[in-house]
């Protein structure tokens, strides 16, 4: 494999796969801290992409958060660590990312990387202790997780090797076959356990501080990963507008643009505080910078 480089690259020329996002959702916190980190003139770590030749288009498989922040700021170009793989490579290398640097994973982030991994043709059928390894999770939270269908949820994709009753076998990294039972089942008594206790899962705090309400949680960060997207395309948008084409309509384009990006900050609506009300037409959350006014 060759050593990975690190450059700057166009934002618009990182391909996002939203569904393979790893975590359950973004952490507005995170990325404020890394804004006004970017903001003091503090150089952020590199993203990491996965480039098949090298060049553009380019797959993000580490650093979403440091992404949206540099979106937020308005930066065209970010610093990547450019990796040679495809797409599925990215999707591999991220399902374990961020274990042991960066904004640590939840709990419920580890569980939709392992579901993730059930979810894809080419690892479903992979040992727990396979993924265990590709997701950076012990074997036995791999095992806890894993689908059943009445059988073995790991016998699609060919890897399946028995029809007499006995356990069905998954392939290891090494590509060999394995019994379903050997993956965790023989846990140590006494020990097994004593990690087990989920630590509460952090609040997430809306621009001004105010925690947001479960009930809520979902559509917030539906609307985070909304508002990345529409960031994205502005982006590409700004490229597309070169002024030696579009002369002064490419200057007001951009205006438009950037009018656009500063209204796409949203919060929690100040009258009901996520309760649902008549100013925010019952949805809870609201533009933080109106697009209808100063965009200040």
């Amino acid at each position: 494999m060759e050593t990975p480089k690190t450059k700057k690259i166009l934002i618009s020329e990182i391909e996002l796969n939203r569904a393979r996002q790893p975590r359950v959702g973004m952490n507005k916190d995170y990325v404020s801290e890394l804004h006004a980190s970017l903001e003091s003139g503090e150089t952020l770590p590199a993203i990491k992409v996965f480039s098949e030749r090298g060049v553009a288009p380019f797959f993000l498989s580490d650093g979403w958060h440091r992404l949206e922040a540099n979106l937020a700021i308005g930066f065209r170009e970010v610093e990547a660590e450019i990796i040679i793989g495809t797409a599925f490579d990215a999707f591999k290398n991220s399902l374990g990312e961020n274990d042991s640097h960066g904004l640590r994973r939840t709990t419920e982030d580890k569980k939709r990387a392992v579901s993730l991994a059930f979810e894809d043709e080419e690892l479903k059928g992979l040992t727990d202790r396979a993924i265990a390894e590709i997701c950076r999770v012990g074997h036995p939270f791999v095992a806890k997780l894993r689908p059943s269908t009445g059988t073995d949820s790991s016998s699609a994709g060919g890897t399946d090797s028995t029809s007499n009753g006995d356990e069905p076998k998954r392939k290891g990294k090494d590509g060999k076959s394995y019994s379903g039972k050997t993956n965790g089942s023989k846990s140590k008594k006494g020990k097994s356990n004593s990690k087990s206790k989920a630590k509460p899962e952090a609040e997430i705090l809306d621009g001004n501080g105010i925690v947001v309400p479960a009930e809520l949680v979902g559509s917030w960060n539906d609307t985070q990963a909304t508002v990345m997207d529409l960031q994205m395309h502005a982006h590409v948008l700004l490229d597309k507008w070169p002024e030696k084409l579009f002369g002064v309509q490419s200057q007001r384009i951009r205006e438009s643009l950037n009018t656009l990006l500063r209204s796409l900050d949203v919060v929690l609506c100040p009258e009901c505080k996520g309760a649902k009300c008549k100013e925010c037409n019952k949805r809870g959350i609201i533009s933080k910078r109106p697009l209808l006014g100063t965009g200040k």
